[in-house]
């Protein structure tokens, strides 16, 4: 009766965020009421299984599974009652505990080396567990000789060689077995860099473990051959100076990425520059004021704008569109010929539209006015039309990267919903 009652509310608040027009909110609640639906089909199901299946029994595990507890509620009239029965697994049986020591013995064999290598080279210690194949196999340690291994698995070094055997009683419920294997215990050499590394732990490992003094004396020698200790080189100054490579490196590449951002926003408002300049060249060229004019308007009316802003106490921001007008502007002003500034222009801007209308301009000198005016007009709606469609390419954009993260909060809220759903089933 919940689920449905939430999802009619959801149902509701749909339809009033439709009637107010807003899409947003509503396709993230169309998701949530698809969620809600998921979530009524599974506590569906589980009612309909528990029906089916609970018939006042519980079904044991198989053997190995493990025990497990079942949460149930009583009623009786008026009276009511929360009880957890432990449901233990099924005994095994003599075919199962043949299965389970054969596994065991597996186990054993993989884990007795511990760090030995071989079986017919036994010096480190060798693992010795309690039990195997998940705690199902119970294991008592014999060896023979009886203290060739101790409780802990460490070997004796007695002699320097000699074999042993390993006797592994096996217990699984009722039943039990023995198994048996014969390995190598080697002493080592010491002039070996094994039996160097070996017999050098050992000797620290028994400096280290005498608590009552104030210090640990390290070994002077090993079985007769003489140790030179000495502490390693500090390596600071070196990772410093690694470290402080790697950050002017660092710092290379994030000035690199910053210019190239800087360099993409300067496009980008160069871009909106350039439908403002043209409509507004489009304008003085059309009421037929000659291009040199022209620039020098537009830059009067830009330079005017900068000093309003500025007496206002608002930010300045200069706009790089209209700074490649005031440059060419002050080029024709200081003598530079219309050819050789519009030229310019183009080169300097860096931007594909503005090498477009330098090239325009230029030819403005050899065509005239009349021709470049029709086409300052075909430019100015090509301009608009482009723009329309950045605008709706960038609300297309920001429509997909909304929907991935509701995209993820739908799965999170699909695996919260069907896993425990699953995992009940199976019980």
């Amino acid at each position: 009766m919940l689920s449905i009652l939430v999802i009619a509310i959801t149902i509701i608040g749909i339809a009033i965020l439709a009637y107010q027009q807003k899409p947003l909110v509503k396709n993230i609640l169309k998701i949530v009421i698809v969620v809600e639906i998921i979530g009524l089909i599974i506590f569906a199901a589980d009612y309909f299984h528990l029906q089916q299946s609970f018939n006042h029994q519980l079904q044991r595990n198989k053997a190995g599974e493990g025990d497990y507890e079942q949460e149930l509620e009583v009623t009786s009239g008026s009276h009511k009652e929360n009880v957890t029965i432990h449901v233990e697994e099924q005994p095994i049986d003599q075919k199962k505990a043949k299965q389970y020591f054969a596994k065991a013995k597996k186990e054993i064999d993989q884990s007795f080396l511990g760090e030995n290598e071989s079986y017919e080279e036994i010096y480190e210690d060798v693992v010795l567990k309690n039990s195997y194949v998940n705690d199902a196999v119970a294991v008592d340690w014999t060896f023979t000789p009886f203290d060739a291994v101790d409780t802990n698995g460490k070997v004796q070094l007695k002699k320097n060689l000699y074999t042993a055997t390993a006797i592994a009683t096996m217990k699984c419920g009722e039943y039990s077995e023995v198994y048996t294997f014969v390995f190598l215990i080697k002493k080592l050499d010491i002039n070996t860099q094994k039996g160097f590394t070996y017999y050098l732990n050992a000797a620290i490992e028994k400096s280290v473990s005498n608590v009552t003094s104030n210090r640990i004396v390290l070994p002077t020698s090993l079985h007769h051959v003489p140790l030179q200790w000495s502490k390693p080189i500090d390596h600071r100054g070196e990772e410093i100076t690694i470290l402080g490579f790697a950050a002017g490196i660092l710092y290379l590449l994030s000035e690199k990425e910053k210019k190239k951002k800087e360099e993409e926003i300067r496009r980008q408002k160069m871009s909106m520059d350039y439908v403002r300049i043209v409509d507004e060249m489009s304008l003085y060229i059309g009421a037929g004021i000659g291009m040199r004019e022209t620039l020098q308007r537009m830059n009067r009316r830009y330079q005017n704008r900068l000093q309003e802003a500025g007496g206002s106490g608002r930010n300045v921001k200069l706009r790089p569109g209209y700074e490649e007008i005031a440059v060419t502007v002050r080029e024709l002003d200081l003598g530079v010929g219309e050819w050789k500034a519009y030229e310019s222009m183009g080169l300097r801007s860096r931007h594909k539209d503005f090498r477009k209308l330098s090239f325009m301009m230029t030819q403005n000198l050899k065509k005239g006015e009349r021709y470049f005016a029709k086409q300052l007009e075909q430019e100015v709606l090509d301009c608009f039309e482009k723009r329309k469609n950045e605008i709706r390419i960038k609300g297309e954009e920001a429509s997909t990267k909304l929907l991935f993260p509701m995209l993820g909060i739908l799965i999170i809220m699909i695996v919260i919903l069907i896993v425990p759903a699953l995992q009940g089933m199976k019980m």
